[in-house]
């Protein structure tokens, strides 16, 4: 109950608390909060690799220490903020007719950085350079810009694509300033919704809904000729569960993984506001509204087409399965012969 999700999403809940991912592990933040140390230490019992279970007693540390021991062994944590500044925060590769585009935010607020002039020039790299087969890595990717899966889709999409209407349910008009003033967002228009909602109840408003344009990908003038692999997780949610939600729909990609995050039933982003407790520093995020497809849907994230299970041995040894499932994909396809 103290992670952040959509709904049923334990495989967005799970990737939280993992130490292999590239943001920080919400088991740093919440378990401390829960379990203090007693007198400066913690009592765990732990099961080793051999499957013993033992006791053990550890001094606790800061997380700065923490940090500090990690990247003594290698271990590189993002900072967004830093990152989303810099140009090469995306990366493309390019090996044997293989591109790979590593797309690890798509929270570029207040940055400088132009990621539509980049997809400009990495997809007109790829036709260049008679790229076959694109794969698409968004495995630490959380979300952000929702144009910015649209945008992607259109390099991938060979006919244009309108995705299902949605409801969007708010508990307010208009927010009052009392608590509005405690609160931050990216957008104030947020708190003020007059006449743009219909009254359905009791702190139930129904926002306008968008149109059948504005729930259409239109494909480039050129688009990429190749296949498309899509790499998902349990860290998808908000835009990155779109994009692989509307590639799966319109089969724009193959996907491989593990089932992400976010929710078929509906999500709660999109417009979020945030207050930071005085104290503790603690910031806690406000959903503003409540997205739900019209039809019924399960209460699931977007499941892969090839399901990648990951393993502590794989980790350990620095095999990155994702990829390696992909490539034998590719090598299967090339020995295919051509219909």
């Amino acid at each position: 109950p103290y992670l952040r999700a959509d709904g049923s999403s334990d495989n967005k809940r799970l990737r939280q608390l993992n130490h292999d991912r590239a943001a920080t592990s919400m088991m740093d933040l919440v378990w401390p909060l829960l379990s203090p140390p007693v007198a400066g230490r913690y009592e765990l019992r732990v099961r080793r690799a051999d499957g013993r279970a033992v006791g053990v007693s550890v001094a606790a540390m800061t997380l700065g220490e923490r940090r500090g021991l990690l990247k003594a062994q290698g271990f590189v944590e993002r900072d967004d903020s830093a990152a989303s500044e810099a140009a090469n925060v995306w990366t493309l590769e390019l090996r044997d007719g293989v591109a790979v585009m590593r797309l690890p935010t798509f929270s570029f607020w207040r940055s400088k950085f132009n990621w539509n002039q980049w997809l400009d020039d990495a997809f007109a790299r790829l036709a260049k350079e008679g790229v076959a087969h694109l794969i698409i890595d968004i495995r630490d990717n959380e979300g952000g810009d929702g144009a910015i899966n649209r945008a992607i889709l259109s390099y991938l999409l060979k006919a244009p694509l309108t995705w299902p209407e949605s409801q969007s349910i708010s508990a307010y008009e208009r927010a009052p300033y009392a608590l509005v003033k405690h609160v931050d967002t990216w957008d104030y228009g947020f708190f003020d919704r007059t006449g743009k909602v219909e009254k359905l109840g009791e702190r139930r408003y129904r926002v306008a809904p968008k149109t059948q344009s504005d729930r259409t990908i239109k494909p480039k003038s050129q688009v990429f000729s190749g296949k498309s692999y899509l790499l998902i997780g349990g860290e998808n949610s908000s835009a990155t569960f779109q994009l692989a939600y509307l590639a799966k729909l319109s089969g724009a990609a193959t996907l491989i993984g593990q089932r992400t995050g976010g929710n078929l039933r509906g999500l709660n982003g999109g417009e979020i506001a945030w207050v930071t407790l005085p104290n503790s520093g603690v910031a806690i995020d406000i959903p503003l509204l409540a997205a739900n497809p019209i039809e019924p849907q399960p209460d699931t994230g977007v499941t892969p087409d090839v399901v990648v299970q990951r393993s502590f041995a794989s980790l350990a040894v620095g095999s990155d399965l994702e990829i390696d499932a992909v490539m034998k994909w590719i090598a299967t396809a090339r020995e295919r012969p051509s219909q």
